[in-house]
């Protein structure tokens, strides 16, 4: 076999080491995106349901004062 110097299979080579890291980076941010957004759907919802504790509390508070 003789040690030549391919310039297409180089290419070649570059540009699936460019594509695996591509798609590696692109998983990780997906993961990233992903996850905050769960984090926020969480937090929204806990924010969402605020309203709803104030007024139970606020009512504890009335029966409280009034009992």
């Amino acid at each position: 076999m003789t040690d030549h110097f391919d310039p297409m299979e180089a290419k070649r080579r570059v540009d699936n080491a460019s594509r695996g890291h591509k798609q590696i980076m692109l998983g990780r941010n997906y993961e990233r995106c992903h996850d905050a957004l769960r984090r926020w759907t969480k937090l929204s919802r806990s924010l969402a349901e605020l309203p709803a504790l104030d007024r139970a509390a606020m009512r504890e508070i009335e029966r409280g004062a009034h009992g």
